[in-house]
């Protein structure tokens, strides 16, 4: 399908939607980081909370000044060893996101620490991409990309509800809608290699639940959705999650016919891809505006 008619099936697909509803190892978890000053996120966008499903918030990052059409809009999903989902942790990319005219939604997610197990983790990411479709259609816009951006044990997440939309759409509130791009932030894709960790996001032993475990691996789902493009990041100075396992889903997901770019960026570490939002954020805003109609962007 051409790009062009890609992207008009996905915005009548959420107009649509939205209408019939009535509206490489890991050694160590990820680490909290300070919350950016409220001030300078409003300077860049409005900025709300909602409770995209029952008891799991979201902010909503609403670009000022960018006139009704096709706007991008990403999902921004935390990590946190699938045990915590700290949606702090990205507010800095969030905001730098948002500066950049892109109608972001910072999610958290239920986790192992929450007493839940996979999918439900994924099951609410997918429910965060389609309440961000809801946000978007409802402020004026068409989601052209929507992209859901993850990092660490939250890219592994992303890329599963990316790949595997319907699978993973339960009983959300918002209408389903599949996600256009993927942005992997360092992360852990295939579970073997960080199995330590995964056991408790899968609640048995890879002995014990091969079918669970080989579900639960993006590797495995690689070849789903051709159609998704692919941007994945990571700091080649990562000593938490290897850049290997970000090289390996690359080959995967090109072997499966996707588009897949690949950035690794110098001097960077686990957290840096996230903290360094001066050096993350222009790098998924300039690959989402290439994926973005020209007719969209910060008024002028």
């Amino acid at each position: 399908m051409h790009v062009s008619e890609r992207r008009a099936t996905v915005v009548a697909g959420v107009l649509v939607l939205l209408a019939i509803a009535g509206c490489a190892s890991t050694t160590a978890p990820d680490v909290a980081v300070p919350t950016p000053d409220s001030g300078s996120v409003e300077a860049a966008a409005s900025l709300s909370t909602h409770e995209y499903r029952a008891g799991v918030e979201a902010e909503v990052y609403l670009p000022e000044g960018v006139p009704p059409g096709p706007v991008p809009v990403a999902v921004t999903v935390p990590g946190g060893s699938w045990a915590t989902a700290d949606r702090t942790r990205l507010a800095p990319l969030a905001e730098a996101l948002a500066s950049e005219g892109i109608l972001v939604v910072n999610a958290s997610y239920r986790t192992t620490t929450d007493h839940v197990l996979y999918p439900v983790p994924v099951q609410d990411v997918a429910c965060a991409v389609s309440f961000a479709a809801q946000q978007a259609v409802g402020s004026g816009y068409s989601p052209e990309p929507l992209v859901v951006v993850g990092h660490s044990a939250g890219a592994h997440l992303a890329a599963l509800a990316a790949l595997a939309p319907e699978e993973f759409a339960g009983d959300c509130p918002a209408p389903s809608v599949a996600p256009t791009g993927l942005v992997g932030l360092a992360g852990p894709y295939d579970l073997v290699a960080v199995e330590r960790f995964a056991e408790s996001l899968l609640g048995a032993p890879r002995s014990d639940a091969a079918e669970i475990w080989t579900s639960a691996d993006p590797v495995r789902r690689a070849a789903a959705r051709p159609e998704l493009d692919v941007l994945l990041v990571h700091g080649d100075a990562d000593r938490t999650v290897a850049p290997a396992l970000s090289r390996g889903f690359a080959t995967a997901l090109r072997d499966g016919g996707h588009g897949v770019t690949l950035s690794l960026l110098p001097d960077v570490d686990h957290m840096g891809v996230v903290v360094a939002a001066d050096v993350t954020g222009p790098v998924i805003a300039r690959w989402v505006r290439e994926r973005t109609p020209p007719t969209s962007g910060p008024a002028t």
